[in-house]
């Protein structure tokens, strides 16, 4: 067994005025990843053996993840009356949230950035575990029962509706890599076509994509402003529109789009927690797309 299930996930240390550190006991996932190499362990084809590693989780619940951070700043709401700062790896600052405002309701502009900032360190949480406990064991499983083709991935994206035809070979490519454990080159490859399919998805729903200088040239927005529009939710979904952002374009989540769009990535960053997390993720849209004949709408 694997060091994370003897130790916990992870320990974690408070500082406490000047009565040093603190240390709380980490979280036993043993079992979630015996559960995990169960689920795809014993399967008869590769094909089969995807659909059920896309089936691992159905990913966040916007509504149960809103609901439960409301509730923990009820129940601690000092932490909340004082504003943020976040730090990049490199000492820059990429977010600023501001103190609750006491005197406004909860559609308050600053409790909201108070809310998402809480929203995004419960969903950091999630995703770990998610990471830990069932996405690096079943691929591990996997790969000791199976050969993933790099050809297979990419008929499997050339089948898939939401995948461009003209995308099939890149896509498929940065699957094949996950499955080789390189995840950093990977994300380099899906960030961007991730944004294309949601660039494609809004275009064929009506939305406007681009904008237009005052010299009347066209430029097509980056995926942090597509995700903004409108139509992004009810294209979607209220789940997936959040994944989407909080993974690759929120400054206080992974921020991954922008990351790799301004080379912040380096050979350790790339292959992270959230680089695993958004490889599998856009592995089980394009695997249910396929599974249920849906498009890319409420996957």
């Amino acid at each position: 067994r694997d060091s994370v299930a003897s130790r916990g996930l992870g320990d974690v240390y408070k500082r406490q005025g000047e009565m040093g550190l603190v240390k709380t006991p980490g979280i036993d996932i043993s079992d979630t990843i015996e559960a995990s190499e169960a689920h795809v362990s014993g399967k008869q084809s590769v094909e089969e053996v995807l659909m059920y590693f896309a089936g691992l989780c159905p990913g966040p619940n916007y509504h149960s993840l809103r609901s439960s951070s409301q509730e923990s700043i009820r129940q601690n709401p000092i932490s909340s009356m004082f504003g943020s700062t976040s730090m990049s790896s490199d000492g820059r600052v990429v977010a600023k949230t501001p103190p609750m405002n006491l005197n406004a309701g909860e559609d308050d502009q600053h409790n909201e950035a108070v809310l998402n900032r809480q929203i995004q360190k419960q969903f950091a949480i999630e995703t770990q575990l998610v990471v830990k406990g069932q996405i690096l064991p079943a691929l591990r499983q996997i790969l000791m029962e199976h050969r993933v083709k790099r050809e297979l991935l990419q008929a499997l994206c050339h089948h898939s509706p939401i995948v461009p035809e003209d995308r099939a070979y890149l896509l498929g490519h940065a699957f094949w890599l996950g499955f080789e454990h390189d995840f950093g080159s990977s994300i380099h490859l899906l960030c961007p076509q991730i944004e294309h399919i949601a660039r494609m998805k809004l275009k064929e729903a009506g939305a406007h994509t681009s904008k237009i200088d005052r010299d009347g040239i066209e430029h097509e927005n980056g995926l942090s402003t597509l995700m903004e529009l409108p139509q992004a939710a009810q294209i979607f979904g209220e789940d997936l529109c959040f994944e989407l952002k909080s993974t690759f374009t929120d400054s206080l989540g992974s921020n991954l789009r922008n990351e790799v769009a301004h080379g912040l990535l380096n050979d350790n960053s790339s292959s992270s927690i959230s680089t695993v997390y958004a490889w599998w993720m856009v592995l089980r849209i394009v695997v249910h797309s396929l599974v249920e004949g849906l498009s890319l709408i409420h996957i």
